[in-house]
């Protein structure tokens, strides 16, 4: 039996899952041109969180659009459009040695794209590290006191909240397209996502291929998980996967 999307009334014949996240979320990509982030929920960020945070950048630089969010008492989820092009850690960018440069300036050039375009002074989500200080200590996270003062600032942006490349999506040619998983989005010193994103790319730049992340042991295995909820059904046969592939369009 084939399954028809509530969302956009599109026939959906399997979900395909393309990422896996740090907490055990998996990103599945639809055969309609959308993808449906599907995680635990979690004290840090939330999906209706980054919901909010897309609707708000959509109006000044390319992100995801947001088609479906919704959860219940132990899982989220997300259901956006895809953008063009490929994440910046799709085997087209990270195997090949001599397109490795091209793929940092994508991500350096993209991130002071992003920093330029979202205006500081409309943004009503924050980063900082006073924030970030306060969630931690919400959620019972001890912290060194060095950890509670922050240097002086040297520029507000509105930043990313987890700038890596495979956040960053490109187009053949090696220019950005938008960015995707801003569920941390806000106004911080723009070297907060500088930091990230030079960590990330020094890896890439030596080996020609991104940090890999050891799984951790409560990460939940990608599961055939009934989806009507989120927006999308699928047919009885389940996944057309059953393990992580990256590359292709990426989502939000």
């Amino acid at each position: 039996m084939r399954g028809v999307s509530r969302t956009t009334g599109f026939l959906v014949r399997a979900l395909t899952p393309v990422w896996r996240n740090a907490i055990g979320g998996v990103t599945f990509r639809t055969d309609d041109g959308r993808y449906v982030k599907d995680g635990p929920r979690n004290a840090e960020t939330s999906m209706r969180g980054e919901a909010e945070r897309l609707a708000w950048a959509g109006t000044f630089a390319p992100v995801p659009r947001v088609l479906n969010v919704g959860g219940d008492d132990d899982d989220e989820w997300l259901v956006t459009a895809t953008l063009p092009g490929q994440s910046a850690v799709a085997p087209r960018w990270t195997g090949d040695p001599a397109r490795v440069e091209t793929t940092v300036r994508a991500v350096g050039s993209g991130l002071r794209a992003l920093h330029d375009a979202l205006p500081v002074a409309s943004c009503p989500f924050g980063w900082g590290v006073e924030s970030r200080v306060a969630d931690a200590v919400r959620r019972g996270i001890r912290l060194l006191d060095a950890l509670r003062r922050a240097p002086q600032m040297d520029r507000a942006v509105v930043c990313h909240g987890d700038a890596c490349c495979p956040n960053t999506v490109i187009d053949d040619d090696g220019q950005v397209t938008g960015h995707v998983d801003l569920g941390a989005l806000g106004i911080a010193d723009r070297w907060a996502d500088i930091a990230v994103a030079a960590s990330v790319v020094r890896t890439t730049a030596r080996s020609g291929t991104p940090p890999e992340r050891t799984p951790r042991p409560h990460e939940k295995p990608l599961r055939a998980r009934d989806t009507t909820q989120c927006g999308v059904s699928r047919d009885e046969s389940g996944f057309a996967a059953t393990g992580a592939a990256r590359g292709g369009g990426r989502p939000g």
